[in-house]
């Protein structure tokens, strides 16, 4: 069974992109809101997240927290079109409880969320 990715971004286009290169490994799920992705989590079972880092009026960090203090345990990959640098990045994983912060570049995110959905199925 393949394992399901939630794919959160406010930009249709970004979805599309998720599907052809992830599409053939994983079952992903769109969300285009904090709150649609919500409402997936508690319906759904989804082992891993693609959080957008700029969600519309949204920053994809403090969703990720607020997710985390809802109780949701998916380990959570932020993603974005613009690296913030180290700070923001070291903040996502430390303060936030994300798995990691990445460019939006398969090439980068495909060998993270394949090792965080590795790490996941081990324990």
């Amino acid at each position: 069974m393949r394992p399901t990715v939630l794919c959160v971004d406010d930009d249709g286009k970004e979805h599309q992109e998720y599907q052809r290169e992830l599409g053939q490994i994983y079952n992903l799920i769109a969300a285009d809101s904090s709150k649609e992705a919500r409402e997936k989590l508690k319906d759904q079972t989804i082992d891993a997240i693609l959080m957008d880092f700029q969600l519309g009026k949204e920053n994809g960090c403090l969703v990720t927290d607020e997710l985390k203090k809802e109780g949701f345990t998916q380990p959570v990959l932020i993603v974005s079109r613009d690296y913030p640098g180290d700070t923001i990045a070291n903040l996502a994983r430390s303060d936030y409880g994300a798995y990691g912060f990445v460019i939006k570049d398969p090439k980068i995110y495909k060998p993270i969320l394949e090792t965080m959905i590795l790490s996941i199925h081990k324990s």
